[in-house]
């Protein structure tokens, strides 16, 4: 687990000290669940992940650049494709909004003006779904494109967060019960490079000020913790293409003799 302290906003609003913890797995309000990530775990897909936020968990798979139908296909860029399914049942209307902000938000992190005509596919299996689910699909997206090796612009930190207007409580990474109970609730989208806010998501009402507060927050777990996470699952990657090239180099240099 990962806790952050409080931004000075929390801390003024709620008299100089930090919020106590009143959540059912013992996390203060300010604590990420603990982020579990397996790469390659399908044969099949270019790149594929296999990512956890606690108890929520889903399975990502990409595949492409590869060839387009002429109906779907676009001359300057590559086709960005979603797809987000449910653990079980059929897809809800909730369900395909999620496929169009990853959609979105996907475009943003990669670099699809260098596949022209092409398609990339993303398809977001749910295992099981405990709260912050579009953060964690987000999450995953991302290290799958990196583990299939697609050319990005930057890597993206997702961080969800609940809040309670009329309190002025805000939840980092809630769970499902957290969500439930809370009146309205934000997911923010951040570039590790400009540590621009790529996708601002809010459902239900809030102040401005909190809403500031929220944003300061989602920053700051971004850069202290799904950031360098990340990076080394990033590094892990890298390495082990180079070790495979150099093996594939040393294998033909042996044939050769």
């Amino acid at each position: 687990r990962f806790r952050l302290d409080p931004p000075p906003d929390a801390m003024a609003a709620s008299g100089g000290s930090v919020p106590s913890s009143a959540r059912d797995d013992g996390r203060d309000a300010y604590e990420l669940r603990p982020i579990k990530c397996e790469r390659g775990i399908l044969n099949r897909a270019d790149g594929s992940v296999r990512y956890c936020q606690g108890h929520s968990c889903v399975m990502v798979a990409v595949n492409g650049p590869m060839r387009v139908r002429q109906k779907e296909e676009i001359i300057d860029r590559a086709t960005i494709d979603v797809v987000f399914k449910p653990a079980s049942g059929q897809q809800t209307p909730r369900h395909s909004y999620y496929e169009t902000v990853i959609q979105q938000t996907m475009e943003y992190m990669i670099l699809t003006q260098a596949h022209p005509c092409t398609k990339i596919a993303i398809v977001i299996q749910t295992i099981e779904e405990d709260g912050s689910m579009l953060a964690c699909s987000i999450n995953a997206a991302c290290m799958a494109v990196i583990d299939a090796g697609v050319q990005s612009r930057c890597m993206l930190s997702a961080v969800s967060m609940s809040m309670a207007p009329r309190e002025g409580v805000v939840l980092l990474d809630p769970d499902a019960r957290e969500e439930k109970q809370s009146g309205t609730t934000a997911t923010f989208a951040i570039c590790n490079k400009t540590q621009a806010f790529v996708l601002t998501n809010l459902n239900g009402r809030v102040s401005r000020k909190l809403y500031s507060q929220c944003m300061k927050l989602a920053l700051k777990a971004s850069k202290q913790r799904v950031e360098p996470f990340k990076t080394k699952f990033f590094d892990t990657v890298f390495l082990g293409a180079e070790f495979a090239a150099s093996r594939d180099k040393k294998d033909a240099k042996d044939s050769t003799k």
